[in-house]
């Protein structure tokens, strides 16, 4: 089976056509989105239209969750400061169905053999280095049954 994980796309609808268009050049059986779709650019409500309109698993990202974050109590104190103007665009653009829908997104995905995810299963700021040690790891992808992980985020 040949899978097409794309991730990070944060609002560039250019980037995402390409990704797409190669995907389907390479006739693949399946294409998971692995969150990160929006960001504060202006072609993030293009690509969240383009890829829930895809038929394909879509993942949260943390992107998502700054998104369904704000405006409301759990959003962090600075969030109401000038340098978040972009975050408040951006919800803006989207309805409250939307932003309902990217909260209700899953973290992972499974095939046979494949965990997808965005940073962690259970973590969506998790940072995974070369140099990131086994304990930390183990911390994080613990209990994965699959033998192959792909992430995005970093």
């Amino acid at each position: 089976m040949r899978v097409a994980v794309i991730a990070d796309i944060h609002g560039n609808i250019h980037a995402l056509e390409a990704a797409l268009h190669d995907a389907e050049a390479k006739a693949v059986d399946e294409i998971v989105i692995a969150g990160d779709t929006v960001n504060i650019l202006p072609g993030s409500k293009a690509c969240w239209e383009r890829v829930t309109g895809l038929g394909c698993p879509v993942l949260r990202g943390n992107h998502e969750h700054y998104l369904y974050t704000c405006g409301t109590p759990a959003a962090p104190p600075e969030w109401t400061q000038a340098r978040f103007k972009g975050l408040w665009w951006l919800r803006e653009q989207f309805s409250d169905a939307e932003v309902e829908a990217m909260r209700a997104l899953p973290l992972t995905y499974a095939l046979p053999g494949l965990l997808v995810t965005h940073a962690a299963p259970h973590n969506l700021f998790a940072t995974v280095e070369e140099d990131t040690p086994a304990e930390r790891l183990r911390e994080l992808f613990g209990g994965v049954a699959e033998p192959l992980i792909v992430r995005g985020h970093n």
